[in-house]
């Protein structure tokens, strides 16, 4: 959706008018206001910058801290965001025992860290009537047939993506400090290595612990993009191959993440399928650029 500069106070009146819907039972009207209150927000961001590069993100958070601090927010958050900003300024992220899950109150509006209670400390709503808060997004989970589709379908596209470009085009990246297509696909490769052992861990072990990796930060591989390619696609069938298999139950096999926390199996399938077409847009940009 595009079209002229949002007026932030019309978010207000969306999320209000939302709200007011769902009390009255107009659900789908609802869901209309929720996802333009939303889409105003991106598309403000969009136009005013989203903030990039640890030093910028620090400068920024300092300044909202300021401001929260001035306007008595809640004891909580504060000492949580002095903590995440002392992990961006570290350069580290925080862990799961230093976050716990985040939620707030659909009635109320109150703020919960860490845990969340079985009634609100704020309305006194019972526990399910909170909105929990994942780490992102990629960790909704989608039905299992939509996940394993679009696993199945990644290694082809990339195909085609890189069909017809010399090993030249592929290894140059569009810009300095970007991507060349190659490094997006060694990432590509590092990122099945993981969702394969994941699954495999969620499979095999009780519980077991799902360590944080940052593969985006992993060192470049001097390996030809198409024997990366032939490689990711292999493993990707094996993977796929085996996800296909599972019953209900195994599905929903439950591990603990660094990072996360409790994740399900197909919460993490569906973390990589998603993580696919974050990067799949990326691939497509780097192609256009490289081609004029």
């Amino acid at each position: 959706m595009t079209g002229a500069y949002p007026d932030p106070r019309r978010v207000g009146t969306e999320i209000a008018l939302a709200r007011g819907l769902e009390a009255g039972g107009y659900y789908n009207t609802a869901k209309l206001l929720w996802a333009l209150a939303y889409s105003d927000e991106i598309r403000r961001s969009e136009i005013e910058g989203v903030p990039k590069g640890e030093a910028t993100l620090v400068q920024g958070l300092k300044a909202l801290q300021k401001e929260l601090e001035q306007s008595g927010a809640p004891a909580r958050a504060l000492d949580y965001l002095k903590r995440g900003l002392q992990g961006v300024e570290q350069r580290g992220e925080l862990g799961w025992h230093d976050s716990g899950d985040l939620a707030v109150c659909r009635s109320c509006g109150t703020l919960m860290i860490a845990a969340i209670p079985d009634r609100c400390p704020g309305c006194g709503a019972w526990k399910l009537t909170f909105r929990v808060f994942l780490p992102v997004h990629f960790l909704e989970p989608l039905e299992p047939e939509t996940a394993l589709k679009w696993l199945k379908a990644t290694p082809k596209i990339l195909g085609e993506l890189m069909a017809g470009l010399d090993a030249a085009s592929i290894s140059a990246p569009p810009a300095p400090g970007e991507w060349s297509m190659r490094e997006a696909m060694h990432h590509f490769l590092l990122t099945e290595g993981l969702l394969s052992g994941r699954v495999r861990q969620l499979l095999e072990e009780d519980r077991p612990r799902l360590v944080g990796v940052s593969a985006w930060a992993a060192e470049p591989e001097d390996s030809p993009a198409e024997e990366m390619l032939a490689r990711f696609r292999d493993s990707r069938r094996e993977t796929v191959d085996r996800l296909a298999e599972l019953n209900a139950e195994q599905w929903m096999r439950v591990g603990d993440h660094d990072e996360f926390g409790p994740v399900t199996l197909l919460q993490q399938a569906s973390y990589f399928a998603r993580h696919d077409h974050s990067h799949l847009a990326q691939v497509e940009a780097i192609r256009r650029a490289i081609t004029g």
